[in-house]
């Protein structure tokens, strides 16, 4: 075969309004980066004691925190948190479709609350202030008492009998635990609080500040 020498040059013209062919790219966005915030979380995890179910919830709770927010942590205010409580409370429900129960909701904010603690300890340069400090919990309803039976009390009695060097201090406080006292009322009496007659509880009443005593009973049968 015959090759000619006499060809024209090849000549390259440019096309107007048409951008040069690029390399061809795939359709899926690029994964994002490792969000900063999360590292913080972690190192507050490795930081900290907790128990393995707490450390799940609190794990759970900040990685919801983070999903909802995109400010730094610099930028929180407790306003955020507060609408944060919000969504909580009116748009977060269970997986039974039910809203999250008043303790749910505190069990949040108290894991958002110890983390950024925690933050504003280690980090001063990040956070000044933890902006969780005025976010109030939600009030929880009191429990009811879970008094005892009758019969259970009837078996306490009896078996006072059975005591040896300290039937009478054991048979005076069954006596006093059956008028309904706190634990912590209790455990501070002494001696001392008995006079023969009545016997004095202290008290703290915070509205006044001070240590008072009050008369709470008349106990005849000690």
């Amino acid at each position: 075969m015959i090759c000619s020498t006499n060809l024209l040059p090849i000549k390259l013209i440019p096309l107007e309004g048409k951008k040069p062919l690029l390399p061809p790219t795939s359709d899926k966005k690029p994964s994002n980066s490792t969000d900063i915030r999360w590292l913080k979380v972690q190192e507050f995890l490795r930081s900290v004691s907790l128990a393995p179910n707490s450390r799940k919830l609190y794990e759970r709770e900040l990685r919801r925190f983070l999903a909802w927010s995109e400010l730094g942590y610099h930028e929180l205010r407790t306003r955020h948190l507060a609408h944060y409580k919000e969504y909580l409370t009116e748009e977060v429900s269970t997986d039974k479709g039910r809203p999250l129960a008043k303790s749910s909701i505190n069990a949040a904010l108290g894991a958002l609350k110890s983390f950024f603690h925690w933050l504003r300890d280690t980090y001063p340069d990040i956070i000044e202030v933890n902006p969780m400090a005025r976010v109030k919990f939600e009030k929880l309803p009191l429990p009811g008492a879970q008094d005892l039976a009758p019969s259970e009390v009837e078996q306490i009695r009896t078996a006072l009998n059975n005591l040896g060097e300290t039937k009478l201090r054991d048979t005076a406080l069954v006596h006093i635990l059956c008028h309904g006292l706190r634990a912590s009322e209790v455990a501070s009496l002494n001696v001392g609080n008995y006079n023969g007659k009545l016997l004095y509880i202290k008290a703290l009443i915070f509205a006044q500040k001070s240590l008072i005593f009050r008369t709470v009973m008349q106990l005849f049968s000690l």
